[in-house]
């Protein structure tokens, strides 16, 4: 007669109506995870997503009050923007030479990380190309050189509220993080693969700065490479439940 393992959760016995009434109203207002067959965890996950929605609703509806100053909403809206944009353009390197890429590192068959690097680096140079494109057309919009489309509005609206941009995670990596440290992470990654070309392959593959991590741990895992150890090693412990 139970639903669950929750004791609560039970099929009422035979009775009349007001039984019943008083069986439901005996019921829990929130529902347990349990209850439809998810494990208690799932609870977490849902808490976690009603939070978000929660900050992503408050963020919209103080949207409209960001500025504050002596000059109108739309001026200081205006200046705060144009100071983000240009701060950013100036942090971001430009597109990495993918010939130069091709010849120090071209593929081979007893190297596949040379195409791991390559196809990086590609991915990385559509995500630069995409940020700097829209940061150009914020810029010539405000000065009235251009119309400003709808998509480029919803890219102001993301920047001014310290967000990343949908257009730019289209074609960016998987990232939680707000608009400031996004940028700071990609800066770092950036450079870790421009010195990766410059100087040579690491003897440290930071694998969470790749876009598509599980093609460089099989590269490690095929040549059993000192850095493969070290990734096994960390799974196996991870496996295990062994944390230090």
């Amino acid at each position: 007669r139970q639903m669950c393992i929750r004791d609560r959760y039970t099929v009422p016995d035979l009775g009349q109506y007001e039984d019943y009434i008083h069986f439901i109203n005996k019921m829990p207002n929130k529902q347990e995870a349990e209850l439809f067959g998810f494990h208690p965890n799932a609870e977490i996950t849902r808490d976690l997503k009603e939070t978000d929605q929660l900050c992503s609703s408050l963020l919209l509806v103080s949207g409209s009050n960001i500025s504050k100053g002596s000059g109108s909403d739309g001026e200081t809206q205006e200046s705060k923007l144009v100071s983000i944009c240009k701060e950013i353009s100036s942090k971001l390197p430009k597109r990495f030479d993918t010939e130069i890429a091709q010849v120090k590192y071209p593929v081979s068959y007893s190297n596949s990380m040379n195409t791991v690097l390559l196809q990086e680096i590609e991915r990385y140079n559509a995500l630069i190309k995409v940020i700097s494109t829209s940061l150009t057309q914020i810029e010539d919009a405000l000065k009235g050189k251009i119309v400003m489309s709808e998509q480029i509005e919803k890219v102001c609206a993301s920047i001014l509220l310290g967000l990343v941009p949908d257009m730019w995670k289209k074609k960016s990596y998987p990232s939680l993080k707000p608009l400031a440290s996004y940028i700071s992470d990609l800066v770092e990654r950036l450079h870790y693969f421009q010195s990766w070309i410059d100087k040579g392959p690491p003897k440290i593959q930071w694998l969470s700065g790749f876009f598509f991590t599980p093609v460089s741990y099989t590269h490690l895992r095929a040549h059993e490479t000192p850095e493969h150890l070290v990734c096994r090693l960390l799974l196996e412990k991870k496996k295990n439940n062994i944390y230090y």
